[in-house]
């Protein structure tokens, strides 16, 4: 293997396992946050729905946006928005401002949605040696991913 191909395989795999830890830390602790902000079950599973739906709708816009710009890119405005939704989540107490922040959490999300995979095969996609490799590593990082998902579980149900 060469070195571009190491660094981008290492930057692939830290990256996807770093976000799929935080996401299922922060998704543990979420609930018991917006519990102690005093809303209800009913609030606390609308909001969540809200998260979904805009995950849902906002998607086909921003695909096109990340082919246009590029993954990298794409990617690191999800990140910037994802620190803008948790400064949100931090100012914001009533139920309109918590709605507002999953509708931008959505939107991140979005614009992460299946970048990495899409960043690392352009990376690759002018190596043929490399792109025959490419299912035995997209299947080790979604073990690893699986790893962290339940690592961040845990980790997020134990300190909440």
């Amino acid at each position: 293997m060469n070195i571009i191909f190491k660094d981008t395989l290492r930057t692939f795999i830290l990256l996807s396992i770093l976000y799929a830890l935080s996401l299922s830390f922060t998704k543990v602790t979420f609930t018991l946050f917006l519990f102690d902000k005093g809303f209800t079950k009913l609030e606390t599973n609308f909001i969540f729905t809200t998260f979904n739906l805009s995950v849902i709708f906002l998607e086909p816009l921003t695909a096109p946006i990340a082919e246009l710009m590029s993954k990298k890119k794409s990617f690191i405005i999800g990140c910037i928005l994802k620190i803008i939704t948790v400064l949100l989540f931090i100012f914001l107490e009533d139920f309109t401002g918590m709605v507002t922040a999953e509708i931008v959490s959505g939107l991140a999300s979005a614009f992460i949605s299946g970048c990495l995979t899409a960043w690392f095969f352009d990376e690759i996609k002018n190596q043929p040696e490399l792109s025959e490799k490419s299912y035995r590593i997209l299947t080790l990082v979604s073990r690893y991913k699986s790893i962290c998902t339940i690592l961040g579980a845990l980790m997020g149900s134990y300190l909440g």
